[in-house]
């Protein structure tokens, strides 16, 4: 099943997405402004990942799979052109929970919340981008703004990362430092007004060994991307080092099959004669992909 995940959004700073007026802090509600035409809405995205809303509650809690994102982006953007953008980060006293003042029309509404790191957003592109993808999430939402309109509105966001898990049962050698999973695709950031996933970069994903690992009976990493809306495919070459670089052991994964709220795993050994990876759906997200190389 697809699983929606959900945050109660309150008050915070606004900014024009091209520099230009401020809109402040504002006392919550549902009123109207005549001077302006325009209209406070609150939104309230709440879900099993969010904690129970409580009278006089400050901040939301935006946590999934008991990790909490560190980035949430809004943009609201009128006949194709951003009017304005906040960007919070946990550190926010208002973190999860803005409202903010939407002039009469349709808007529509960008939401992203993510965990991953080094977020770089361009609103001329409209996208973001980070040089390590996490969970992430995403929501166009449209809010007709009129005099009458309900100020406070309920908005679900849904999961566009995908996630590769590769399962080693192999012994691990006392000289093994490095592990490097390189997708032939990958995408690293998302257009938020299409959904559609961009920065496609096959660069390899390292995973450094803990020394403490040497002799263990198996090992995972897991890797995330953003992913387009339909299921797609990659081959993975996946490489272990030791300390100097060195290749102590190579696999391939062909075809893997990605998807958004959905974890791929495949299952297989490195090192030795049987050098075979088997792929499996694991639950949690979607159903998970599984396979073998």
């Amino acid at each position: 099943m697809r699983k929606a995940i959900l945050f109660v959004l309150c008050a915070i700073l606004f900014v024009s997405c091209a520099g230009g007026d401020f809109y402040g802090d504002e006392t919550e509600g549902t009123g109207v402004s005549e001077k302006t035409g325009a209209k406070k809405f609150t939104f309230t995205v709440k879900g099993e990942f969010s904690q129970p809303e409580y009278e006089g509650m400050t901040r939301g809690y935006l946590d999934a799979d008991g990790k909490a994102m560190t980035d949430l982006w809004v943009y609201d953007y009128v006949d194709g052109h951003c009017v304005q953008s906040l960007h919070q980060v946990p550190a926010d006293s208002a973190w999860g929970r803005p409202h903010l003042s939407l002039d009469y029309g349709t808007h529509h509404v960008y939401f992203v919340a993510s965990r991953g790191k080094g977020a770089a957003a361009d609103t001329a592109a409209n996208t973001i981008t980070w040089t390590s993808v996490s969970d992430t999430f995403w929501k166009d939402y449209t809010v007709e703004v009129k005099p009458t309109s309900n100020g406070r509105r309920a908005v679900t966001l849904e999961r566009v990362a995908t996630r590769l898990r590769v399962c080693f049962e192999d012994k691990v050698p006392a000289n093994m430092a490095a592990v490097a999973i390189a997708p032939a695709r990958w995408y690293y950031g998302l257009d938020y007004v299409s959904g559609a996933a961009v920065a496609d970069n096959n660069k390899p994903l390292r995973f450094d060994i803990p020394t403490d690992y040497a002799g263990r009976d198996g090992f995972a990493v897991s890797a995330y991307g953003i992913s387009p809306a339909e299921e797609w495919t990659t081959d993975v070459g996946i490489t272990a080092t030791d300390a100097g670089g060195a290749v102590i052991g190579e696999g391939t994964i062909e075809g893997a099959p990605m998807m958004r709220n959905r974890t791929t795993v495949y299952t297989g050994r490195l090192f030795g004669e049987d050098e075979q990876f088997e792929i499996s759906l694991a639950g949690g997200w979607n159903d998970d992909k599984t396979g073998t190389f």
